[in-house]
């Protein structure tokens, strides 16, 4: 009897752990898997590899099973960004309920911060889903655009660990999950998505 009452209070608190888990906004910040240079195509119809085939379903496996998957995706519009989500959704099914946008927006962002693209269009895709509160957006595009803008978002001090090699890398299909600031007043729904600026903490890495 004491056993079922204890497995029952730490069920209660996982259940409370979650809702409190749950309450904080989330950024998952990925760029595409590896793709393929072995055909003679435009860089935004490259196709994924069989390798980078392989590391968007271990990622999305993995998002999956630490309860981390998107409900809002917005992805670049290119070839190997759709393929990359694509092939998470074969790993993950559940992600297909997930609300998609591909955006030509986030494509061709290679040499300067997608900082402000990915706040505008964060804003304005889950404006468009109100009243439904979304808690997880992922931005799925390209370097160096997502690298700078990573480096750009995250608060450096609730991050440090993450820093101690440098400025943050983002290689093909790294997944950066980046959290709401605690306690902050400012930061009270994705309207106030322009005012994050250097404060999300990392609250996890995934790569493949």
């Amino acid at each position: 009897e004491r056993a079922r009452e204890s497995a029952g209070m730490e069920k209660s608190l996982e259940a409370q752990q979650q809702v409190l888990r749950g309450s904080r906004r989330r950024l998952l910040l990925m760029r595409h898997a590896k793709s393929s240079w072995n055909q003679p195509l435009s860089d935004a119809r490259r196709p994924l590899n069989d390798r980078g085939k392989a590391s968007a379903q271990a990622v999305s496996r993995e998002l999956a099973r630490r309860n981390l998957l998107p409900e809002l995706v917005l992805s670049s519009d290119a070839r190997r960004t759709k393929e990359t989500y694509e092939h998470m959704c074969k790993a993950s099914p559940e992600l297909e309920r997930a609300h998609v946008h591909y955006l030509p927006e986030f494509y061709g962002i290679f040499n300067t911060s997608a900082t402000s693209v990915i706040m505008d269009l964060v804003w304005e895709k889950t404006n468009a889903l109100r009243p439904k509160e979304v808690e997880t957006v992922l931005c799925l595009g390209h370097n160096d655009g997502w690298e700078l803008a990573l480096n750009e978002l995250v608060d450096r001090k609730t991050s440090l660990p993450f820093f101690e090699g440098g400025e943050l890398a983002m290689k093909t299909a790294d997944v950066y999950v980046l959290e709401q600031p605690e306690n902050d007043d400012d930061f009270k729904s994705w309207d106030d998505i322009f005012t994050s600026h250097g404060k999300w903490s990392i609250e996890t890495y995934i790569r493949s």
